[in-house]
């Protein structure tokens, strides 16, 4: 995902009262918004109600509507290139993200405060090269794991591997395990129940693994049965301490150790899923619908029924077809859920304590979808232009689009689509007009009720 962050010019020397002190000190630029979201494994937080934290390039924002003066953005480091993979412990107190370098540093895991966003630890793995794919807290968040990958080379295949740190008291692994030749870990979590267990997931198989002395022991997860060209999607832990496996084959198995079993069938592809408080699971699927499920019986082995279903609403603000949720994170008590749609569309809080109570009704379910973040370009940012008197932001980007963006509080105003690449654009202070400079010429336009005529 494409990127751009509005900034301000802070002095250093300056003093409170605004009587310069030193102006021998360089100004600094200061992010203090961020517009658009990069894609990455759990890559959208939900810190309290409608607080959200998304990765944007190299940093972390975070987003609040209805509390603009806590809006932030992490401090960069030169030496940080990107951010491959986040994570938000179940206290709610610490973010961890995976951090890919510049070359000669090799990659690392960065805890962040989740209240200031500040860096509080760095974590160090045994990977030469290659990222951090999937990062996962322990129950108690006193654990963290990692699933990485090191590059390949002309002589070998890529190899991947997983990774344990007791982070509150070594920066380095406690426990390392290594995946057979040829699998690639996607996901991994550990037992709730028992922390010694963790269950990685590859693109075909399943395994636990045990901790012991000499490292990791890895047993097969037996009734793992899938069609012959299915794989496996994703993997969500329940709030019972089991696990919830999804395949491309639409199959949705109960994994408890190293016995599974099929809980239910989809009737679409699942992209995403997540355990809610209550037991249930919600599944985003292909074409953005978001369904919710729960056991039909009080019973570990009885099977899981739909109760619940919506779709995320079509906006005209949006030019992608690709509407599906990527990803999902669970609110306080399990009230909302936060959806974020692929394809540069936005970002949703769905009202999961409404959705409940429409479960057999036929009324209208507009009220479940609100926007937190609107949606973003698909591809780089060309150039932009700020219209300081009325707060607004435009950009031009290489997948043929122009936005407005009012940036207090955000909010995408208007998506115009170029009937050629566009190379740079400039907006006056109030909003008003828009000048946009194509290949074949330049055009002017004005900006009128959401359109540019």
């Amino acid at each position: 995902m494409a990127e751009r962050k509005v900034v301000h010019m802070q002095f250093q020397g300056d003093n409170v009262d605004g009587k310069p002190e030193d102006r021998a000190m360089p100004p600094v630029l200061v992010p203090i918004m961020a517009v658009g979201m990069t894609s990455v494994p759990g890559g959208v937080c939900l810190l309290g109600k409608d607080t959200a934290v998304y990765p944007v390039g190299r940093t972390l924002a975070m987003y609040c509507p209805s509390q603009p003066s806590t809006v932030r953005i992490s401090e960069p480091l030169r030496a940080v290139r990107g951010i491959t993979a986040l994570t938000l412990a179940p206290n709610k107190k610490f973010l961890a993200a995976a951090e890919t370098m510049a070359d000669g540093y090799l990659p690392q895991i960065t805890l962040f405060d989740a209240t200031t966003l500040e860096r509080s630890l760095t974590l160090s793995g045994t990977l030469s090269g290659g990222t951090f794919t999937f990062l996962a807290f322990s129950a108690d968040s006193s654990l963290l794991l990692a699933t990485g990958c090191e590059e390949a080379t002309s002589s070998a295949p890529p190899t991947s591997s997983f990774h344990l740190w007791d982070w509150a008291n070594s920066t380095t692994p406690r426990c390392s395990g290594t995946m057979d030749r040829g699998e690639i870990a996607i996901r991994a979590a550990l037992d709730p129940r028992y922390e010694a267990n963790v269950l990685v997931m590859c693109t075909k198989s399943l395994g636990l693994f045990r901790q012991s002395p000499n490292g990791f022991k890895r047993h097969p997860v037996e009734g793992l049965e899938m069609a012959r060209d299915a794989t496996l999607v994703d993997l969500a832990t329940l709030s019972d301490g089991r696990f919830l496996v999804a395949t491309s084959s639409r199959q949705v198995l109960v994994v408890d150790r190293t016995h599974a079993h099929i809980a239910f069938y989809t009737d679409r592809p699942v992209t995403c899923m997540v355990g809610l408080p209550d037991g249930a699971v919600a599944i985003g699927t292909e074409r953005g619908y978001l369904q919710l499920y729960r056991r039909s019986a009080n019973s570990e082995t009885a099977l899981y029924s739909i109760y619940s279903e919506s779709r995320v609403p079509e906006t005209v603000l949006s030019v992608s077809l690709d509407s599906q949720i990527r990803a999902m994170a669970v609110g306080p008590g399990g009230e909302t859920l936060l959806c974020a749609t692929a394809g540069g569309g936005p970002t949703y809080l769905f009202n999961l304590a409404y959705a409940r109570t429409l479960a057999l009704s036929s009324d209208p379910q507009n009220d479940l979808w609100e926007v937190l973040l609107p949606g973003c370009h698909e591809q780089g940012i060309i150039s932009a232009s700020l219209a300081y008197k009325r707060d607004f932001l435009a950009t031009a980007s290489k997948d043929l689009t122009v936005r407005v963006w009012q940036t207090s509080p955000l909010r995408l105003v208007l998506t115009h689509m170029c009937h050629h690449s566009p190379l740079a654009l400039s907006i006056d202070p109030y909003g008003r007009e828009m000048v946009v400079a194509y290949v074949d010429g330049v055009r002017c336009y004005s900006v009128v009720e959401g359109l540019l005529v």
